[in-house]
């Protein structure tokens, strides 16, 4: 019965620490994946709205999510990590 939350936070972990955020002056890249890779390049012009949020475990950890929302109207959720 725990197999199933056991792999299922692997997982989780395993996504967090293999997506790797890039924000330049011109663009946000986001790059990840476990077992296949994706990327996705969202020029700075196209962004219309930034959305963050944390949990009070997110707090404690460090970390909270970030949702960019686009021009095309799609949202990209990332969660990210941020120690400082």
């Amino acid at each position: 019965m725990l197999v199933f939350p056991a792999v299922y936070v692997m997982v989780l972990i395993a996504t967090w620490l293999t997506t790797h955020y890039v924000i330049t002056d011109r663009r946000v890249f986001i790059a990840g994946g476990v077992i296949r890779r994706g990327s996705y390049t969202i020029p700075l012009p196209q962004i219309t709205n930034l959305s963050t949020g944390q949990t009070a475990i997110d707090r404690m950890l460090g970390s909270g999510d970030l949702l960019i929302e686009s021009v095309a109207g799609r949202a990209r959720s990332c969660c990210a990590a941020c120690h400082t």
